[in-house]
């Protein structure tokens, strides 16, 4: 069981990077886009007008990390800050016409890259893989939530912010 416990996280590792770098290659040479900028202007085409701290959120990333990748999109002419009518705390993000057709762009480019990375794999294969995948996060997520005495959102969710016990 112990060997067959890392192999599988060996696998993880190995996927996990061939993943990355696939991603990476699609990524800049499909829609000249940097690593990020497609996921954040996907998100604004689901729900344009998102606040910082949602994105932060949804993407798992740092505050810092996210104001450097917002910084190059409005630098592009892609995305606009703008302060919330609420609550002028509160600034929100929204897509330009520029943004809009970048986003499809990108979204295009995720589904074909998924189509392509996933090719050699049968339909009914790609279902069990998901279904197992799926189940895992949800296995790791609560023993994450264990280990830390409260609910953990995913990676840089909570980072910095001293809300888990035992990191």
């Amino acid at each position: 069981m112990k060997q067959t416990a890392e192999q599988l996280l060996q696998q993880f590792h190995r996927c996990a990077n061939m993943i990355h770098r696939s991603h990476h290659l699609f990524e800049a040479g499909d829609c000249g886009m940097h690593h990020g900028q497609g996921k954040l202007l996907s998100l604004l085409l689901e729900q344009d007008g998102l606040c910082q701290r949602e994105l932060c959120e949804r993407m798992q990333i740092r505050a810092a990390s996210l104001s450097e990748l917002l910084d190059k999109l409005e630098r592009t002419g892609s995305v606009e800050r703008r302060q919330s009518e609420g609550d002028r705390r509160v600034t929100r993000v929204y897509l330009t016409e520029v943004g809009r057709e970048n986003a499809r762009r990108a979204v295009e480019t995720r589904r074909r890259e998924a189509r392509q990375l996933f090719a050699f794999m049968p339909q009914e294969e790609q279902a069990e893989l998901l279904r197992l995948l799926q189940r895992a996060g949800d296995g790791l997520a609560q023993g994450l939530e264990q280990q830390a005495g409260g609910p953990c959102k995913g990676h840089g969710s909570c980072r910095g912010k001293g809300e888990h016990k035992n990191e």
